[in-house]
């Protein structure tokens, strides 16, 4: 089973159980990059390191590695 969750809901429950946003900067492989900033974001990735990340362009396209755009917030995902 597949379980799509909203961006809003993914970045809230990181907030709740401890990761704090940090910039891109900061970012390291394996962290969930959000653009939108806190409470409005829209698009999601999974950074890989040296600039790259893991998403989907847009809906409906094949999700693969891409550079990483803008000025995205890093959350460290602790399990």
């Amino acid at each position: 089973h597949v379980i799509q969750v909203g961006y809003l809901e993914q970045a809230a429950y990181l907030r709740s159980h401890g990761s704090q946003p940090k910039s891109y900067s900061q970012a390291q492989p394996g962290d969930l990059l959000f653009w939108g900033g806190t409470g409005n974001e829209y698009h999601v990735g999974i950074y890989l390191g040296n600039g790259q990340m893991i998403d989907s362009a847009t809906y409906g396209t094949v999700t693969g590695i891409r550079g990483v755009w803008g000025d995205p917030q890093a959350y460290t995902v602790n399990f």
